[in-house]
């Protein structure tokens, strides 16, 4: 399967969106960043929470945040009542935001954590004109990497089995175990027997968005 990011438009909104695409190529998954960063609401809607759920795949259910959602607390219990094996983190990319909360996204979740991230380079943007991309100049003038990726993989006991990708274009790949989840969530299950459903409780609501069913 695939899971990447994209920018969506719908009717007069656009959204930093996540997309799953199954074994057989099916689009199965459209989510929406819950809260646009900073800067990033000039530009950026709200999301939703229709796409805040796992997915099913042949080993295990897996699930995705975008950028700094991944620091919401209740975004990511939502995908631990889920019963998540594994959680992806899409990223603009730059190693100073994604090793710490990769990491501990992995401890908190006893999941395989995986951030997924990408370059923003001077050669990626000095071939275009300034019609195109009027704030080229001031960018180049600035320094020669802004994203420098830091994508990476994190087995469940927190530690770093792949990876970190840093100022290169290339792929990180490992060997998941999910039987390693299994045997971190005997000790502690945060959603599970080391949780306590009679005195906290989290409700996702449901939204009914216009455009949502677009692809």
């Amino acid at each position: 399967m695939i899971i990447g990011g994209v920018a969506e438009r719908s009717g007069g909104s656009v959204y930093a969106t996540i997309i799953t695409i199954d074994a057989q190529g099916e689009l199965v998954g459209r989510h929406r960043k819950l809260k646009p960063t900073w800067r990033e609401r000039l530009v950026w809607a709200d999301g939703d929470s229709l796409g805040l759920r796992t997915h099913d795949t042949k080993i295990c259910k897996i699930g995705s945040l975008i950028c700094w959602e991944n620091w919401l607390p209740l975004a990511r219990a939502a995908l631990h009542q889920q019963d998540e094996f594994i959680h992806i983190g899409v990223w603009p990319g730059s190693i100073t935001q994604v090793d710490d909360i990769t990491r501990f996204i992995a401890i908190e979740g006893k999941t395989w954590s995986i951030a997924a991230c990408g370059l923003l380079r001077a050669q990626d943007i000095e071939h275009l004109s300034d019609d195109i991309f009027p704030v080229r100049e001031d960018m180049l003038a600035r320094k020669q990497s802004w994203q420098n990726g830091g994508s990476l993989i994190v087995a469940s006991d927190g530690s770093v089995v792949a990876g970190p990708l840093i100022d290169e274009e290339g792929a990180v790949a490992a060997d998941i175990d999910t039987k390693s989840v299994v045997m971190a969530r005997q000790l502690c299950d945060p959603s599970g027997h080391y949780s306590r459903p009679d005195i906290f409780g989290l409700t996702v609501k449901s939204a009914n968005v216009v455009g949502a069913g677009d692809k």
